[in-house]
């Protein structure tokens, strides 16, 4: 018969998660669980980065990260541009880099390349960009946004569960909207 290891029970002072580790030292040392303490830690990482490398450098790992991680919003919005980038003739990317008149670094959702113009589309989360601090920046992006391309449109949340069953023929209501005014 196999000898049964023992475990000691220790529980994450941030979320309250119950764990069970193989030691008692290590269960005395290990106050947090693994997504606690990397959450904690990743601030500490990014500062450190963007000391030893510089803002561009770390806003090209963020955007590598966006682009294998999008949201469910960006999942939705990105299905309804490869099916209307044909249609229109249009060429697009996501998670567009560029500096700003405000000399921040910035990253918007979707570029379409339509009719010699360079139409910025971003998906604004309801919960996220309804932080005060969010909404600041969000305020800076869009004005830098409107000085670097030529159309710029957000898209929220609700606009878009209100337009999931025909989200195609929404956003390009949006777009030719946004090109007449």
């Amino acid at each position: 018969m196999a000898k049964k290891r023992k475990t000691h029970r220790t529980v994450c002072i941030d979320c309250g998660l119950i764990r069970y580790v193989g030691s008692k030292k290590r269960a005395k040392e290990t106050l947090r669980c693994r997504k606690c303490h990397m959450s904690r830690i990743s601030k500490l990482g990014a500062q450190a980065v963007l000391e030893k490398y510089g803002r561009s450098y770390l806003l090209s790992l963020v955007r590598s990260y966006r682009l294998n991680n999008p949201s469910s919003l960006e999942q939705k919005v990105q299905k309804a541009i490869v099916a209307l980038a044909p249609k229109l003739g249009c060429e697009w990317e996501r998670e567009h880099q560029w500096v700003g008149a405000s000399e921040s670094h910035w990253l918007v959702d979707f570029l379409l390349y339509y009719k010699g113009a360079e139409i910025a589309i971003e998906i604004n989360g309801q919960y996220f960009h309804s932080q005060p601090d969010r909404i600041r920046k969000d305020k800076l992006k869009e004005i830098d946004a409107q000085l670097e391309f030529d159309y710029f449109i957000v898209i929220t949340e609700e606009q878009l569960n209100a337009q999931e069953d025909n989200l195609e023929a929404y956003i390009l209501q949006r777009i030719t909207t946004e090109m007449e005014e």
